[in-house]
């Protein structure tokens, strides 16, 4: 990596905040750095297609990136998770190494660095202590991709929704967070449905006092109210 002394410690720092390098020694994320590139997109650019990403690890230093399959035929897609600063993808290079047909588009103005992966897997066997990390991470993306699916073959849209935003919502204000500037497009997405049935469901929830809305703002203002349609997937 050649670049400015103030931008290498930025990268280096946020690196070193990141849970799954903890333990790995600082040197070793030196080593890191000088393998990596920077990358930055603007907004509604798609970042890897299914090619590209079978050859660079990423990770994301600002900004926001949706990972979606998408059907051409219907012109549907879905929303598999929403990437921010910290987060690591594709984990599948490094892992399983097949091709799949995912997506990588920025929702916003997003930095990344990224890494060949045949450089990051050497990288990764120089330093085994994070493999532990990685593994536990790509767990919980398992995991979080199963309850997702659940949820949208087994709940209704109005439990979605409130599942949703229940996830991303601060207890203490009613803030949501990470998905609150999206569009309901995006929203849809999220929870396998379209545009319009968010709407409408969307406006049953302000008409009933437990969210409120501003533009492209959503405040949770009746938690108990949200939670009684989180109740719903259980009666």
């Amino acid at each position: 990596m050649n670049i400015g002394l103030e931008k290498y410690r930025y990268y280096f720092e946020t690196i070193l905040e990141n849970p799954v390098f903890e333990n790995v020694p600082s040197a070793s994320i030196e080593n890191l750095l000088k393998i990596t590139q920077s990358k930055t997109c603007e907004r509604s650019t798609c970042l890897l297609d299914t090619h590209e990403i079978s050859h660079f690890f990423f990770f994301v230093i600002s900004g926001k990136v949706k990972a979606y399959i998408y059907d051409p035929e219907t012109d549907r897609q879905l929303t598999l998770a929403l990437l921010s600063k910290n987060d690591l993808f594709d984990l599948n290079s490094l892992f399983g190494g097949f091709t799949h047909k995912v997506y990588y588009e920025t929702l916003e103005h997003t930095e990344t660095l990224c890494i060949p992966v045949p450089l990051m897997k050497s990288w990764l066997k120089q330093n085994p202590c994070i493999q532990p990390a990685l593994i536990n991470l790509l767990v919980k993306q398992l995991h979080a991709l199963q309850n997702s699916v659940a949820n949208i073959v087994m709940d209704d849209i109005g439990t979605r929704l409130a599942k949703l935003l229940y996830t991303h919502m601060d207890i203490k204000t009613g803030k949501i967070h990470l998905i609150d500037n999206l569009s309901h497009d995006e929203l849809a997405a999220l929870i396998g449905t379209t545009r319009s049935v968010v709407n409408r469901q969307l406006q049953v929830f302000r008409d009933n006092g437990i969210i409120e809305m501003g533009r492209k703002r959503i405040r949770v203002s009746n938690t108990n109210g949200l939670k009684a349609e989180l109740d719903k997937s259980n009666r």
